[in-house]
C-alpha cells in the first residue's frame, strides 16, 4: 500500500472515530429520554434470570459489555445462552475487560468466538506485545442490550459471587436495572464507542429507535477516562448542589475527587441531611484508610457516614431528595471518576427511588454509625495515615 492510501485510510477512520464520538457526546452525555421503564433489582440471581430470558427471546441482536465475566457456573450459563441465541442467527457481539476478566478460562471466550454469529473482543489487554494493550483506563460497565429495546445496566458482574443460589448468605450486595424504551438506544451508543476504540471498526446495531413503553425520564452518562473525566463526577456534583433536603449515597469505595468532595461538604453544611452507606471492610486496604482520613470534616459538616458490616458491597447508587436517582458502575473513587469507563443512569421516578431508599433502610440495618466519639477511638496510628493518604489523593485528584 503506498503512503498515500495509508494516509488516507488513516484519515477516513479518524475522521469516522470523531463523528462516532460526537453522536455519542450528543446523545449519551447530553441527550434525555422520556417513555422508558424501569425495574430496579437487588438480588442477582433475579436479574441473571431476566438477562437469560431476554437473550433466549432475541431475534435480531445480544450485546454485552462486561467489566467481569467469570468462566464458573454463572459465566458459562451466559456464554451457552449467547451461542444457543447465535444458532437462531442473532447477531451477538460481547466485549469484556482484560483485567476484570482476568480470571476466567480463556476457553470460555474462544468457544463463543468460534461462532460465526458471534465477535468477542477483549479491550486493552495487558501482555505489551497484544494489540492494544494497556494497564489503566479499564472498561468497568456491565452492559447488555438486547435487540435495541431492553437494556441491563448497574454494578453486577456475571460471576458466582453475586449469585445467592450459589454463595448463601455471602453473596455481594449490589444494584442493577433492567430498562425499556428509548433510553436503550443511549445504552447502545456507549458500547459503540468502546467497540470502536477496541477494534477500529464502527459497531453495526439495531437501527430503529424504540417508541415509548412508558412514562419515566431517563439519561445516560457515559464516562469514558481521562478525555471525559468530568462528566461523572459533575452529574453527581450537579445534583448535590440542587439538593434540598436529603442526599442518600451508596458506594463500594469512598475516595472522591477533590471537587466531588467539597461539593458534599458544601451540601451538608447548608443543611441538606446527607448518608453515606460504604463498607468497614473493603478489598482494598488502602483504600479503607484513605477514605477514613476525610471523615472528620466529613462528620464536622453533618454528613452521616454508616459503615457496612455486611456481606461484600458493591452497590453504586445515589438518591436526591427522594425523587432523582443515580445507577451505575461508577464508584466514588479516582479511578472510576478519572480513568475508567464508567456509566450512570439518572432518572426521575418516585417508585423506583421509593426501592432504594428502603433498600438503603435495610442496609443501615446491617451497618454501624460512625461518630466523632467512635472515630476517635480508633488507632491514632490509623487516623493519621488516612489523613495523610486523603491529603496525597486530593493533592492528585
Amino acid at each position: 500500500m503506498s503512503d498515500n492510501a495509508k494516509t488516507s485510510k488513516r484519515e477516513r477512520f479518524g475522521q469516522l472515530k470523531r463523528d462516532l464520538r460526537d453522536r455519542i457526546k450528543n446523545r449519551s452525555l447530553l441527550a434525555d429520554s422520556s417513555g422508558n421503564k424501569i425495574h430496579v433489582f437487588f438480588d442477582a440471581d433475579v436479574i441473571y434470570g431476566c438477562q437469560l430470558i431476554a437473550i433466549r427471546e432475541a431475534k435480531v441482536e445480544v450485546l454485552l459489555e462486561m467489566y467481569m465475566f467469570e468462566s464458573d457456573e454463572v459465566g458459562q450459563m451466559f456464554a451457552d445462552a449467547i451461542i444457543d441465541a447465535a444458532n437462531r442467527g442473532v447477531r451477538c457481539k460481547v466485549i469484556y475487560d482484560a483485567i476484570g476478566s482476568g480470571d476466567a478460562e480463556p476457553e470460555m471466550f474462544e468457544r463463543m468466538d468460534r461462532h460465526e454469529n458471534i465477535t468477542v473482543v477483549e479491550f486493552r489487554p495487558v501482555a505489551p506485545w497484544r494489540k492494544g494493550h494497556k494497564l489503566v483506563g479499564r472498561d468497568h460497565r456491565k452492559i447488555l442490550i438486547v435487540d435495541g429495546r431492553i437494556g441491563f445496566a448497574g454494578g453486577v458482574n456475571l460471576g458466582r459471587p453475586w449469585s445467592r443460589s450459589l454463595s448463601g448468605t455471602e453473596a455481594w450486595r449490589d444494584t442493577h436495572l433492567r430498562l425499556t424504551g428509548p433510553v436503550c438506544q443511549d445504552l447502545q451508543m456507549l458500547m459503540k464507542e468502546v467497540w470502536m476504540v477496541a477494534t477500529n471498526e464502527e459497531l453495526q446495531t439495531e437501527p430503529n429507535p424504540e417508541p415509548p413503553v412508558g412514562d419515566i425520564w431517563c439519561k445516560v452518562i457515559g464516562g469514558r477516562g481521562l478525555k471525559s473525566r468530568k462528566v461523572i463526577r459533575d452529574a453527581f456534583i450537579n445534583e448535590l448542589e440542587k439538593a434540598e433536603f436529603s442526599v442518600e449515597i451508596t458506594t463500594p469505595y469512598f475516595m472522591p475527587t477533590r471537587k466531588l468532595w467539597r461539593a458534599i461538604l458544601r451540601t451538608a453544611e447548608r443543611g441538606v441531611k446527607v448518608k453515606l452507606i460504604t463498607p468497614k471492610v473493603s478489598d482494598i486496604v488502602p483504600a479503607d484508610v484513605t477514605k477514613e482520613g476525610l471523615y472528620p470534616k466529613l462528620l464536622a459538616a453533618g454528613v452521616e457516614i454508616w459503615e457496612y458490616y455486611g456481606p461484600v458491597m458493591h452497590a453504586k447508587s445515589a438518591v436526591f431528595d427522594s425523587r432523582i436517582g443515580l445507577v451505575g458502575s461508577s464508584n466514588l473513587d479516582f479511578l472510576s471518576l478519572a480513568f475508567n469507563r464508567e456509566m450512570l443512569v439518572k432518572f426521575d421516578d418516585t417508585e423506583t427511588v421509593d426501592e432504594l431508599e428502603m433498600q438503603f433502610i435495610d442496609d443501615q440495618g446491617l451497618a454501624f454509625r460512625v461518630t466523632e466519639s467512635t472515630f476517635g477511638d480508633w488507632p491514632k496510628s490509623r487516623r493519621l495515615t488516612g489523613r495523610v493518604l486523603a491529603k496525597v489523593l486530593q493533592w492528585l485528584f
